[in-house]
């Protein structure tokens, strides 16, 4: 059997890869487009649920996360931002950046996508690199009303399953 089929909550389950992959790429195509119409309308503050902003007296922007009517549904945006040359090359390679960045090097691209894309967040700015946030934390902050959450780089949280070694 192949195809999409409703679960106990609504939700949405698959069971060929391919058409989970295409509604994937749908949702995401539905993200960019929502959000950037929201923008040039100048009411992305009418639908955020919260932002991530850094530390930084500039409070850049890390994450946008704003709430769309079906069939779009929440949308995180991560703004482009840049890192200095020593940080880009101890945490980047050739390939990532040529395919991810602007400019191929450290102008690193915006990113929009619907939540079914992650499975956590890494959050990175100027003054900020990689903090990892997961999508339980960002919906605990909606949850609780957070309309700004600053993050540090105290914040960032392990994945699933991860080891960590300390040398």
């Amino acid at each position: 059997m192949t195809g999409r089929a409703a679960d106990e909550e609504g939700g949405v389950t698959f069971t060929d890869w391919d058409e989970y992959r295409d509604w994937l790429d749908e949702k995401g195509e539905l993200a960019v487009t929502a959000y950037a119409a929201l923008k040039k309308a100048g009411a992305l503050k009418d639908h955020r649920l919260v932002a991530y902003r850094c530390g930084n007296r500039r409070r850049c922007l890390l994450l946008d996360v704003v709430n769309m009517p079906p069939p779009v549904g929440p949308i995180f945006h991560r703004p482009r931002y840049k890192l200095s040359p020593k940080v880009n090359a101890a945490t980047s390679n050739d390939s990532g950046r040529a395919a991810n960045t602007e400019d191929g090097d450290h102008k690193w691209k915006a990113q929009t996508f619907p939540p079914a894309q992650c499975l956590n967040v890494s959050l990175s700015c100027d003054h900020l690199q990689h903090v990892l946030v997961s999508k339980e934390r960002i919906q605990a902050d909606v949850d609780a009303g957070r309309r700004e959450v600053i993050i540090t780089p105290q914040d960032s949280e392990s994945p699933p399953n991860a080891s960590i070694s300390r040398q």
